[in-house]
């Protein structure tokens, strides 16, 4: 019913295919966030299939430009082994990279 808001599963199966297709064509033109997101249908299995090998691909191709949600999500693949092996100096650089640059403020950090 859209006039209450609400949009049925055919539409909403509709609308993330679409939201995948755009998200495709801005990542293919380089844009970090879109490679991000793009990453995250891919995880997900959003608006197609889940395919954790494509998900790491678009995360590692925003990680290279320095977005940060993507460089935290590919840590966790890497350390994981999910869409690849298991990759723990490449997980540990990822995660240190985070930290020189998002540090953890003072009342989180161990004693």
């Amino acid at each position: 019913d859209y006039e209450a808001g609400k949009i049925g599963e055919r539409e909403k199966e509709a609308l993330q295919i679409q939201v995948r297709h755009w998200m495709q064509k801005a990542a293919d033109q380089g844009h970090p966030t879109a490679q991000s997101e793009l990453a995250s249908l891919w995880y997900f299995g959003i608006g197609g299939p889940q395919d954790h090998a494509r998900a790491r691909h678009w995360y590692q191709q925003a990680a290279d430009q320095e977005d940060y949600t993507a460089i935290s999500r590919l840590a966790r693949m890497c350390e994981r082994g999910e869409g690849g092996p298991v990759d723990l100096p490449k997980a540990q650089a990822l995660y240190e990279w985070l930290f020189e640059y998002f540090p953890l403020p003072e009342d989180h950090q161990a004693l």
